[in-house]
């Protein structure tokens, strides 16, 4: 059995035994991201060896490279998304996460895991205080989405025409992976009091609305 998977990312015929492998199989390419939650860019497929090692993932295009790394099956060797992690109570689990490589040191750095930002757990707040790469990332990212002290939200004059406006855009924009982006910004833009973007004021939707309109524009060619 054959079945064909398209994307905006990529086309590819995927083929199976039972009608099980062949939903499985396309199901994997269809979990794959089209969109780097961090900076809002399209994703291409990625590779490199860092010592010796191989590394498969998606990239983003934007001003910096970030990583969706994939794993590999030690009995099959096939690729699968994510990242397995030990837990501290000794059972394993399979995150995803994007992350940039940190050549100075040869590690990678995790900037998204969990439908959030944030911190490497091999950082305290002060080594991320006072290193320049994420003080960058921070700035790239304020950049795009100025943050706003939070209110609880009223019924306000406005609002629905603003939410409808604010989910159009960020629709269009990031596509399938607009939910997820949706919930952090809203947390941002909160300072991490909310995280249904559906409590938000009008004041903070037309804050968004911009910061998206404005990356919109950048994408776009001259």
């Amino acid at each position: 059995m054959k079945l064909l998977v398209k994307s905006d990312l990529f086309e590819v015929e995927v083929e199976g035994q039972t009608a099980q492998e062949v939903w499985q199989r396309a199901a994997f390419w269809h979990s794959l991201p089209t969109i780097c939650p961090v900076d809002g860019s399209p994703v291409r497929f990625g590779y490199a060896n860092r010592g010796g090692y191989d590394f498969h993932f998606l990239e983003s295009t934007g001003a910096r490279r970030y990583e969706f790394p994939f794993g590999t099956d030690l009995e099959s060797k096939s690729l699968f998304p994510g990242k397995v992690t030990k837990l501290p109570d000794g059972t394993k689990k399979t995150v995803q996460k994007w992350t940039y490589w940190d050549a100075e040191n040869e590690r990678e750095v995790i900037v998204w895991q969990d439908g959030r930002l944030i911190v490497d757990g091999a950082q305290s707040k002060a080594q991320r205080t006072s290193e320049p790469a994420m003080q960058q990332l921070d700035a790239e990212i304020a950049a795009i989405l100025p943050t706003q002290t939070a209110t609880a939200r009223e019924v306000e004059p406005g609002w629905e025409a603003r939410w409808k406006t604010f989910d159009e855009v960020g629709l269009e924009l990031y596509g399938p992976q607009w939910s997820q982006v949706a919930r952090h910004n809203a947390e941002r833009i909160s300072d991490g009091r909310e995280t249904d973007p559906k409590r938000l004021t009008v004041a903070q939707l037309d804050k968004m609305i911009l910061g998206m309109r404005q990356l919109k524009s950048k994408r776009q060619p001259a």
